[in-house]
């Protein structure tokens, strides 16, 4: 992935914006992948539809430089997997960190 972009979507994580799962973003909640969509929103100023939606657009995952989202983070099958099992934003913030490289 590109390091600015995993600088800026560490930094969104940290920033307090409050955690949800199983969709991108719904009820003023979003999953680690949904910050990245408001990221790249606000990068772009292209808006794209993921209220309510589950798979990352691939415009975002190209944006972005993730060639793989299916990598494992800890004793989870994924980022989304660890997201929609509970892990905090600023956990998921410090793989990115160690990891951004590869995804």
């Amino acid at each position: 992935m590109e390091e600015r972009i995993a600088r800026i979507w560490m930094n969104k994580l940290n920033s307090g914006i409050v955690q949800g799962k199983d969709f991108l973003f719904l009820g003023g909640r979003y999953s680690a992948y949904g910050v990245l969509c408001l990221i790249y929103e606000e990068d772009t100023d292209n808006n794209i539809n993921y209220t309510g939606e589950i798979t990352i657009p691939l415009v975002v995952l190209e944006w972005a430089g993730i060639k793989d989202i299916n990598i494992p983070v800890g004793r989870y099958k994924s980022l989304v997997h660890a997201n929609d099992c509970g892990v905090s934003f600023v956990s998921l913030a410090g793989w990115i960190k160690q990891n951004w490289k590869i995804l």
